[in-house]
């Protein structure tokens, strides 16, 4: 089965819970690549994270991008989405 480099953008409650989902339901995803304004470490449920900065280059090579951060015209998915 292909595997899939899957990004999420914010990592706050709904992208901490995109993440869950996805580990919860074995999305086959050869990577999770998390994004946000500031790069940081986070630790989701044990797991450690290392966040990106969010940019057109931080999303390049990734086969599925989910926005959870802020919306309206400054909101990632206006500023960096297709």
């Amino acid at each position: 089965m292909k595997k899939y480099r899957v990004g999420v953008v914010g990592v706050g409650a709904v992208g901490m819970e995109m993440i869950r989902v996805l580990r919860q339901r074995d999305f086959p995803c050869a990577e999770i690549r998390i994004l946000a304004r500031s790069a940081r470490e986070e630790n989701i449920d044990g797991e450690i994270f290392h966040v990106v900065t969010a940019s057109a280059d931080t999303l390049r090579g990734l086969d599925f991008a989910f926005f959870a951060g802020t919306e309206g015209g400054k909101g990632a998915s206006q500023q960096l989405g297709w």
